[in-house]
């Protein structure tokens, strides 16, 4: 198991990195959302 700040790094690493490849793909959070069939307000916790 991770220690809490391994963890919390690791999750702000994946964040960090999902809004990378969905600005270099040219989507705006609300049109990754509804290509992907999740909702506005999830979508956008997983950028937090």
């Amino acid at each position: 198991m991770l220690e809490p700040d391994t963890e919390q790094l690791n999750r702000r690493s994946l964040a960090e990195t999902l809004r990378q490849l969905r600005d270099a793909a040219g989507l705006s959070g609300e049109r990754l959302a509804v290509r992907i069939a999740m909702s506005q307000l999830r979508r956008s916790a997983c950028d937090r």
